[in-house]
């Protein structure tokens, strides 16, 4: 009775827009909104059609694997003839992309209340490296099942492929951005990219790790996370006192002229002409004449010989080439504050 219903169905809504599409070319008496209001509605028929064939054939991967052969006996399962595997032109990867969309969106509506719980306790705190630590491991136990009967390292390879590679690639793009996205980063600028490659090699290389481990309850697993973790903390860190580091020498080479004498003057006095002093006033008040002024000339060409510096600095080169550049830098700077 589903079969024969579901045939009659198809074909009828198939027929429908079929005629309305013959008759669109020849007359005006079709409204072209409703012939596209039936093909909303057989794609949205259709797309619910492959969702329950998918959810069903879930049930036969570990007999069947991830093959079209799974789904052929999923969509029997559920009264569909076997043939409507021809749904899932890529084969088997198509339930893999499923399964891993399911544990994604999962994991999206689990995981906060997870890390409200675990920021309850006073050891945890609101560390976001905990809470993408968590993120990794839960959603990586949602694979378990398929991983103690060997299934996984099947979907792996399927989703490895390259004509499968950009929608795989996909489905692992939204994962690590959510995991970001609830440990807290709003970052604006180009870090958003380098946070989400450095977590994507993280997970994939513990996802290959699990796969292998014959530990209890993944254990190894569990502290190779530990320790990639700990790696992203460090790069983290040396991350920052670069940016610091970058800030400091931004900001001594754009101090303006006067900022600069000054900074110069005091590192090196040896180089500098004290101030002279005038006789005492009436009033009792010291009157010095303030320190000479660089010429402005002097100023531009030195200022040319640094700017070329810093701008060769920031390429790529042998250490001995930022040494002498180094040296040039302080020779600009040096000569400028002489009398």
């Amino acid at each position: 009775m589903a079969l024969s219903g579901l045939t009659g169905n198809v074909l009828f809504r198939w027929s429908s827009t079929t005629r309305f599409q013959s008759t669109d070319t020849f007359t005006d008496d079709v409204d072209p909104k409703e012939t596209q209001r039936l093909k909303d509605e057989e794609t949205v028929y259709e797309t619910q059609i492959r969702h329950k064939i998918l959810d069903a054939a879930l049930g036969y991967v570990d007999i069947s694997g991830w093959s079209k052969q799974a789904l052929a006996e999923g969509a029997e399962s559920i009264g569909y003839p076997g043939v409507v595997h021809g749904l899932f032109p890529k084969g088997g990867v198509e339930l893999v992309h499923h399964f891993y969309q399911q544990a994604n969106e999962r994991l999206s509506s689990e995981l906060p209340a997870d890390i409200q719980d675990a920021q309850l306790d006073p050891l945890q705190g609101k560390d976001d490296l905990k809470i993408l630590r968590l993120a990794i491991e839960k959603r990586l136990r949602m694979n378990t099942e398929h991983v103690f009967t060997g299934k996984w390292t099947e979907a792996m390879g399927l989703m490895a492929l390259p004509t499968n590679a950009p929608s795989s690639l996909k489905l692992l793009a939204y994962l690590v951005d959510d995991m970001w996205h609830y440990a807290g980063d709003t970052s604006p600028d180009f870090s958003w990219y380098t946070k989400r490659a450095v977590l994507a090699a993280v997970y994939k290389s513990t996802e290959l790790s699990m796969i292998q481990d014959k530990s209890e309850d993944f254990r190894s697993t569990w502290e190779f996370l530990d320790r990639r973790i700990e790696g992203i903390g460090k790069l983290r860190d040396c991350s920052r006192k670069c940016e610091e580091t970058s800030v400091i020498m931004k900001g001594l080479f754009n101090t303006p002229k006067t900022d600069l004498n000054t900074v110069v003057i005091r590192a090196d006095l040896q180089n500098v002409k004290k101030p002279r002093q005038k006789q005492v006033r009436q009033t009792g008040r010291l009157d010095e004449s303030p320190v000479q002024e660089i010429p402005s000339t002097d100023w531009s060409k030195y200022s040319c010989r640094m700017t070329f510096a810093l701008h060769r600095l920031k390429s790529g080169m042998p250490c001995e080439e930022q040494r002498r550049l180094f040296r040039l830098i302080l020779r600009c700077m040096l000569s400028v504050v002489k009398p």
